[in-house]
């Protein structure tokens, strides 16, 4: 929420952005130690912790939860930039921008298909084939970070596309199949839900950091060919550009290429902390699933 009021072009240091900031850590790091506090004192009368201290210590686990992250915010600022590039940078109807998608879309579904199979029949470490899927993601999303901000739609992304959500799928399938090798049976439950929770909100977060990081420039470059009425009314509904004169909207489309491609720029760092979350997994003894 500070993160999304900032990119409004609120300042970081008022309240809405800052109060946030500052307690939002604190009641992370109370969570965590009440959470350790509960399982220290379990007892068949005691109050059940939500996530167990076990599960918290729990270093293979925690790298998965991580993972789960990192996919959830790849896959969501994909799955909302991909589309939303074709509209305004493009000049294509979102139905057309929405077909575009569908490559990102079908090779995640069956990477995830394959991923799992191979995991099984093969016998190829979960860990193995996730940092495979995390380096995929860094070629992907570097190829899209370099879009050229033409008009003119580029051929190659789709390819990234593919790239990308072949990682994607991996690393969301490994997640899912990975807990009940790792965490006790009684834990299970609320390690998978943790899981898919950590997903949703990774892709929460990489979009306001992504849009915090990259909105200050679009605005300024904005500001520089638009007035600020104009800037306005495009930040607010980027639909508004066909009401801008051809000049301006073929500066204005490239403008937006270019925060794109800085949002892409950004993510990288989300694919790469992908593969150190999937190195983290690494134990001598190899987890393997059963055919």
């Amino acid at each position: 929420a500070a993160l999304q009021q900032a990119a409004k072009g609120i300042s970081f240091s008022s309240a809405q952005v800052l109060a946030p900031l500052i307690l939002g850590p604190i009641f992370l790091v109370a969570f965590v130690l009440w959470q350790r506090f509960l399982t220290s004192r379990l007892s068949a009368n005691s109050i059940n912790p939500l996530l167990s201290w076990n599960m918290l210590s729990n270093r293979v686990f925690l790298a998965v939860m991580f993972n789960s992250w990192l996919g959830g915010a790849i896959m969501t600022m994909s799955i909302i930039q991909i589309p939303q590039r074709f509209v305004v940078v493009n000049n294509i109807s979102p139905l057309a921008a929405g077909v575009r998608l569908l490559p990102f879309a079908i090779t995640s579904a069956v990477s995830s298909l394959v991923a799992s199979s191979i995991t099984s029949k093969v016998k190829i470490p979960p860990v193995n084939i996730m940092i495979f899927g995390g380096f995929l993601m860094i070629a992907g999303i570097v190829g899209f970070s370099k879009t050229p901000t033409s008009i003119e739609i580029w051929g190659p992304q789709y390819g990234f596309q593919v790239l990308v959500a072949t990682g994607v799928g991996i690393v969301n399938i490994m997640v899912i199949l990975l807990p009940p090798h790792i965490v006790a049976r009684r834990d299970l439950a609320v390690a998978n839900g943790a899981i898919v929770q950590l997903r949703f909100l990774g892709g929460a977060l990489a979009l306001a950091i992504t849009t915090c990081a990259a909105s200050p420039s679009l605005q300024r470059k904005l500001l520089g060919v638009l007035n600020v009425q104009e800037t306005d009314m495009f930040l607010d509904r980027t639909e508004t550009i066909v009401r801008l004169s051809p000049a301006k909207q073929a500066v204005v489309r490239e403008i937006n290429g270019e925060y794109y491609n800085l949002q892409m720029t950004i993510m990288i760092g989300f694919a790469v902390a992908s593969v150190l979350a999937s190195v983290m997994q690494w134990q001598k003894k190899p987890i393997i699933f059963d055919g």
